[in-house]
């Protein structure tokens, strides 16, 4: 025992070493980081070129640093940090949460599938899709047929309805991802990734293989009904119901941890310490049709570079305060601060990704809170199990709150009871529901004890009125209102072999297979991937407030420009015609960019008006300014090329000169 003692706890030398080890690196984490501004950058091009490599290079030191000195500090309490990571996996919670998570992911898969916006996509030049990594093979007619894209949608759309409420919860949840992985897809075979539906799939994937249906579903109304003769068992906390919560918070983490570590790892401090993040804003505010908040924070560099350098804490923490009760807390708040503010100030909203945040919410113990709040007074409910079994099974499906003790008694015990409570000269006729408020006198008159029951169960509260017309015979014990003696009770069938494996063991495969396939991506900076990936790092500084784009300009015989109209393309056609066209400024290969310009030409084509006389169509490529107020005055528009439509699908036509992906006019990039 001694030496187990001596063996498991660290000697004062140990912690002394270990606390000057981590201090040191802390020290030298905080000297790189400061060093770079004891100075300040230089004013000139050339010494500013060599000052941001060496600021880039001091921040990765201190990122270093820190890490280095985390480490050291779970290592050196490596019995305590494996305790921690033990009890975190390991933890038990009940099925309420998982439930709740469960309808809102299969909610949200619902909202987010548009049959329409999906056949719109179907319908592009097999030229115009450009695949993701590793889904070329999804690339082939069958897939793309625009009936089997709509019909495919219309299935998806019917089973997340069904695995919302829980029915065949198994089959439908597994049915509704497998649609999920291929259907949500298509969008991203224009050559731009989206990432507002990989964290809906995560989820998805992680909800199928689990438990998600024994709590808040039909499939629990079914199995209480039909497992209540003999006294339906109470759903205990069970770590099937909490690992795969568990495993949400770490995809979480791992969602917001990797953009962080690259903006610091490509342009160090420098990313949050200068206009970088004004200039972003202005290149947003552009982008959704030179719109500006009316708290015009590019005004006010402490508040927006304070801003900036709350995101890298943000991104770079969230992972880290998944593991505590209070951090969790802390996350949430954070987060929707976080997509908040960048909603009101850039329109990057990922509401999807707001929703999910449910999974950091204990609900249940929330409910219990609520219900100790509301209902301080506990109410015990005595029930002959073989008369009012299922009733009360089916209600105990509903509880929530919490406040509600279940008795199931006999009928003789029930008998018994009513005399010990009562003088003997008013002894209530035996009944088989007797409901008790704190441990006192059984509540007098059957209607009202089942009021005060119901009114414990807020979901049941549309029940109350019924409870005025109910048959008083109901909760009686005498069989001769019910046409004979009580149903017997079924007795106990023989135990079943225990499975395999525990319930636990899929969701923990799956959410391994997702949080290696995530790190996977986000150690390599892979945006174009799908469903796993790392998610936009916005890893570059913007020294100019300047936009390039592709216009294209169609006219007339008479020499007037003819507008297109993108919405005759359908729901996703203006939005998806400017992912097109973005997608031009992307194409390295003059080869391929023509052959993808021809085709972009024939889907603009259909926008025309149809009696307009095309003659010819122009393209340019246009740099403007991204300021609000300075914003389309003076573009500097330089001319690609002129063609004759009907010679546009026959020869290559045009190039982009120098090649710029970027978007803007001047970028400092990272590796």
């Amino acid at each position: 025992m001694f030496g187990r003692a001596a063996q498991s706890t660290p000697g004062p030398w140990f912690r002394c070493a270990l606390c000057a080890a981590v201090g040191g690196c802390a020290l030298v984490a905080a000297y790189f980081a400061a060093r770079p501004y004891l100075s300040g950058p230089p004013a000139d091009g050339a010494g500013f070129e060599a000052w941001y490599h060496a600021q880039r290079d001091d921040s990765r030191t201190a990122l270093v640093a820190a890490g280095l000195a985390v480490l050291m500090l779970l290592a050196g309490r490596a019995e305590r940090t494996v305790g921690r990571l033990r009890s975190f996996f390991g933890a038990t919670c009940g099925a309420v949460n998982l439930a709740i998570l469960r309808i809102v992911v299969f909610w949200l898969l619902f909202g987010v599938v548009s049959p329409d916006g999906l056949v719109w996509f179907a319908r592009l030049p097999e030229i115009l899709r450009i695949p993701p990594y590793g889904l070329a093979w999804l690339d082939n007619p069958v897939l793309f047929d625009p009936g089997v894209v709509g019909w495919t949608a219309v299935a998806l759309r019917i089973v997340a309805i069904a695995a919302c409420l829980g029915v065949c919860t198994r089959f439908s949840t597994i049915t509704t991802t497998v649609l999920s992985l291929y259907l949500l897809a298509l969008p991203h075979f224009d050559g731009k990734v989206d990432h507002g539906s990989h964290h809906l799939v995560w989820f998805a994937l992680l909800l199928a293989a689990s438990p998600c249906g024994d709590a808040l579903s039909v499939d629990a109304v079914i199995r209480a009904l039909f497992s209540a003769d003999a006294g339906r068992r109470e759903l205990r906390p069970s770590a099937a119901y909490g690992l795969p919560l568990r495993l949400s918070w770490l995809l979480l983490g791992i969602l917001y941890f990797f953009p962080g570590f690259w903006k610091v790892w490509s342009c160090g401090s420098y990313w949050a310490l200068s206009d970088n993040v004004k200039y972003l804003m202005y290149d947003k505010w552009v982008e959704v049709g030179g719109w500006a908040p009316p708290l015009r924070l590019d005004r006010y560099p402490v508040l927006y570079r304070g801003g900036a350098l709350a995101t890298l804490a943000f991104e770079l923490g969230f992972i880290v305060l998944i593991f505590f009760p209070f951090g969790r807390r802390l996350a949430f708040g954070s987060g929707l601060l976080f997509h908040w503010s960048t909603a009101a100030f850039m329109r990057i909203r990922f509401t999807v990704l707001q929703w999910c945040y449910v999974v950091l919410i204990d609900w249940e113990g929330l409910f219990h809170r609520l219900g100790r709040w509301t209902f301080n007074q506990r109410l015990t409910v005595s029930y002959d199990c073989a008369r009012l079994g299922r009733w009360v099974a089916l209600v105990r499906v509903f509880d929530l709150l919490g406040r509600v003790d279940y008795e199931p008694v006999s009928p003789a015990r029930q008998k018994s009871r009513g005399r010990s409570r009562f003088a003997a000269d008013v002894a209530p006729p035996p009944a088989v529901l007797s409901v008790c408020p704190g441990g006192g006198d059984p509540i007098r008159g059957h209607r009202a004890a089942v009021r005060a029951w119901l009114l414990r169960v807020p979901l049941l509260w549309w029940l109350m009125p019924l409870t005025a017309v109910a048959p008083v015979g109901l909760f009686e014990a005498d069989g001769s209102r019910h046409g004979g003696a009580s149903r017997r009770v079924r007795t106990a069938r023989k135990a079943r072999p225990g499975p395999l494996l525990p319930r636990w063991a899929p969701a923990a495969l799956i959410g391994g297979v997702l949080i290696v396939g995530n790190v996977h991506f986000g150690i390599r900076k892979e945006l174009e991937v799908w469903p796993v990936s790392c998610y936009p790092t916005f890893d570059f500084v913007m020294r100019s407030p300047h936009k390039a784009r592709v216009e294209f300009e169609f006219v007339g015989t008479d020499g007037v420009a003819v507008a297109p109209d993108y919405r005759v393309l359908g729901p996703a056609g203006s939005a998806g015609m400017q992912r097109l066209q973005s997608g031009v400024l992307a194409i390295r290969d003059p080869a391929v960019r023509d052959r993808y310009l021809r085709a972009f030409a024939d889907v603009l084509e259909r926008a025309l008006p149809p009696d307009a006389a095309v003659a010819e169509m122009r393209a340019y490529r246009v740099v403007d300014t991204t300021i609000p107020e300075l914003h389309g005055r003076h573009p500097r528009r330089a001319h690609v090329a002129t063609v004759g439509l009907a010679d546009f699908l026959a020869k290559p036509v045009m190039s982009l000169a120098d090649g710029t992906t970027t978007g803007a006019a001047e970028v400092l990039p990272g590796d």
